[in-house]
């Protein structure tokens, strides 16, 4: 089975969002799925939120096929990304 946990290469993680990320097991594979298929949110200062909604979760699961399985852990999860594109943290909602 492929794995998916390493961070995309293809977006600017700050030094603090690695540390989180790996903290709170969140896999490079859900922060690029919630940049690439939710809509972000004002999250405060220069700062805006990716979380999942209904659309946005189902289109994940049918990406994934047979790995979505898996993927019901991180059904909370957000990133936060700074205006100049950098992923300030990320975490899950609880």
């Amino acid at each position: 089975m492929q794995t998916f946990s390493a961070i995309p290469k293809c977006y600017h993680f700050s030094s603090h969002a690695i540390i989180r990320m790996q903290q709170r097991s969140i896999p490079g594979y859900v922060v690029d799925l919630l940049l690439s298929l939710t809509e972000c949110m004002w999250a405060g200062g220069d700062c805006y939120k990716h979380s999942f909604d209904a659309d946005s979760w189902a289109e994940a699961t049918r990406i994934l096929g047979p790995g979505a399985a898996q993927l019901g852990r991180y059904r909370n999860a957000y990133v936060i990304v700074a205006d100049n594109g950098t992923i300030v943290t990320a975490a899950r909602q609880h």
